[in-house]
């Protein structure tokens, strides 16, 4: 990322959750260029200007998770849907970006590679995604099915399990659904 200074304006910016990596951000405009409202994960190109004109003008932003909750009654089926989508996919992106990985894809592709610490990195990533899009999934088909409200993007983000890298060889994701040990039986 370069030095150049960059000229931003938004409405409304707040952290998606406490591990402060994805920004949420409404009205978002960098030098002339419009976003919208996004879902941004610190590492991606827009990630990074965003972190260091923050930390530039020493500005301290809030995790307010409840400013990511948006009424949803004004969008279509597939509006909702491809929000939620996108927001997931910049998640895995930024993810997979924190290991110097281009995106999602360009991790995953490492699956089967000769290098161990590639492969491991990968196999991690790849179960983690896939538990990702589950539950991304399971929200809408529950929704489709008519057994859920319109999901939020909050919603969503906030049921995904987290992905720690360290030195494990495991190729599972540290998540609360691996991690925690299954009760005794009590018959």
């Amino acid at each position: 990322m370069s030095d150049e200074q960059h000229t931003i304006t938004y409405s409304r910016l707040a952290w998606v959750n406490n591990d402060l990596d994805i920004f949420h951000v409404v009205d978002l405009v960098v030098d002339g260029e419009s976003y919208g409202e996004q879902i941004i994960g610190k590492m991606t190109d827009i990630g990074q200007i965003l972190s260091t004109y923050l930390t530039d003008n020493s500005i301290i932003i809030p995790v307010e998770a409840e400013t990511v909750s948006e009424d949803v009654s004004t969008f279509t089926d597939a509006e909702i849907i491809a929000r939620i989508q996108v927001a997931v996919q910049n998640i895995l992106d930024a993810k997979a970006r924190e290991l110097n990985y281009d995106d999602g894809f360009a991790i995953a592709s490492y699956a089967n590679s000769t290098v161990e610490k590639f492969r491991t990195e990968a196999r991690r990533f790849i179960a983690w995604r896939d538990q990702c899009w589950d539950i991304c999934y399971d929200f809408l088909g529950r929704y489709q099915a008519g057994e859920i409200p319109r999901p939020t993007i909050e919603e969503v983000v906030v049921a995904l399990p987290a992905l720690t890298w360290n030195e494990s060889t495991s190729s599972e994701p540290e998540t609360p659904s691996n991690t925690e040990e299954e009760p005794e039986s009590t018959d």
